[in-house]
């Protein structure tokens, strides 16, 4: 059973921010469908071809979910991501993505 019936509701519930992304990711699989949506999400290819087209070099995506668009980044860029939960580590490695993507993880604290 799992604490919030919606898996956004982790993130921002009745208009305030909760934060609890370790909590999100024990609970829900695949936040946001990021397993499948990400694949072929347009606004990604497209932030991509921005990315390129200003010259950026080392574009860094922070809490960066299961990793789908950053291994774009780092396809494209040789870059990476920062990961805000334990659990997205986890997820990452039992589904051993990439062994040289750069990920650093942070310690999420609590701004309320």
């Amino acid at each position: 059973m799992t604490k919030y019936p919606r898996y956004q509701d982790y993130v921002i519930k009745d208009g305030k921010f909760i934060g609890e992304f370790e909590e999100m990711y024990k609970d829900f699989e695949d936040p946001w469908e990021q397993s499948e949506r990400e694949r072929y999400a347009i606004e990604k290819i497209i932030g991509l071809e921005i990315i390129s087209k200003y010259g950026h070099r080392s574009p860094l995506e922070y809490g960066c979910g299961l990793g789908f668009y950053t291994n774009k980044l780092y396809e494209k860029f040789g870059c990476g991501g920062v990961l805000i939960s334990q659990r997205q580590l986890s997820v990452r490695q039992e589904q051993d993505f990439q062994d040289h993507l750069f990920m650093w993880q942070i310690f999420w604290m609590n701004f309320q």
